[in-house]
């Protein structure tokens, strides 16, 4: 590595544009993250996709980690869709593992996307919730719905709880849209109470019905927002007055939007009108 450095930045990219993923390989580990460490980001545009991917190919987590989040961002940045695809989710993951929210950023939405897509569960996991949400915070709604169903649920179970609002109402929706209903069960109570906080009353009412079910089997009475009524002593209104039904009984049933209506009548009678407006809206446009 002391000799790459002495060589300098140019004189290395000129080595390195002259070599294939054998030759990579044929190096070891060591010697082509220390010729990574020396490189930037004009030397990996010399090399093209195929050639950065070949030396990302022969690099491990270390490697990656010794490069600094500029160095690896210069990588990705060189890299298109079929070479991270090729890179593998494990090797994506080790690169991804160095990148902050500005490295997302100035990377882009779309190439964000393009690494997402190569990632499954287990990677995610590797990546800590903090570093998903700024994935997901960088790519637009098209972007993550381009990423598939399978990174689409493993980046929807590994956001963290607090700061959903970040995210925005149109990628939320397009998370809850985009996952079976499964998913939306093992998300818990509190992160899927507070991604119905941030989606829109609109985008709740064109949910599908075993959805709805589910979102209101897991979150109960919260997904009321329900607060004090007015004159109350206590601190939160109970939602216990109210008999709720089942949903997993009632979709299935002809007489569910009667029942809806009526559940909805009875709530705003107790509560005295203090259903949050977004919460009266969901169960308006609630046609299941």
């Amino acid at each position: 590595a002391a000799g790459f450095q002495g060589m300098g930045t140019d004189k290395v990219a000129g080595m390195a544009q002259n070599m294939d993923a054998a030759g990579f390989k044929g190096m070891g580990t060591d010697k082509v993250a220390g010729m990574a460490r020396n490189m930037d980001a004009a030397g990996f545009k010399g090399m093209g996709g195929t050639g950065v991917a070949g030396m990302a190919q022969n690099m491990d987590a270390a490697g990656f980690q010794g490069m600094g989040s500029a160095g690896v961002a210069g990588m990705a940045q060189n890299m298109d869709a079929a070479n991270l695809q090729n890179l593998g989710g494990a090797k994506v993951a080790d690169m991804t593992k160095n990148l902050e929210l500005k490295e997302f950023t100035d990377l882009g939405g779309s190439k964000v996307a393009d690494m997402a897509k190569t990632m499954g569960s287990e990677q995610y996991s590797e990546l800590g919730s903090t570093r998903v949400r700024d994935m997901a915070v960088t790519m637009n709604p098209t972007d993550l719905q381009g990423v598939g169903k399978g990174a689409l649920e493993a980046i929807t179970k590994e956001l963290p709880s607090e700061g959903m609002g970040t995210l925005g109402s149109d990628r939320v929706e397009v998370m809850v849209k985009g996952v079976d209903v499964t998913t939306i069960r093992e998300v818990g109570t509190a992160k899927l109470g507070n991604m119905m906080d941030v989606m829109k009353g609109d985008q709740i009412g064109l949910l599908d019905s075993d959805k709805k079910s589910e979102i209101l089997k897991s979150t109960g009475a919260d997904f009321l927002k329900l607060k004090p009524a007015a004159g109350s002593d206590s601190a939160e209104s109970t939602a216990s007055e109210v008999e709720w039904p089942d949903p997993e009984k009632i979709v299935e049933k002809p007489e569910f939007e009667a029942k809806a209506k009526e559940l909805e009548t009875a709530a705003k009678a107790l509560l005295d009108n203090t259903l949050s407006p977004q919460a009266l809206a969901a169960f308006n446009r609630m046609k299941i």
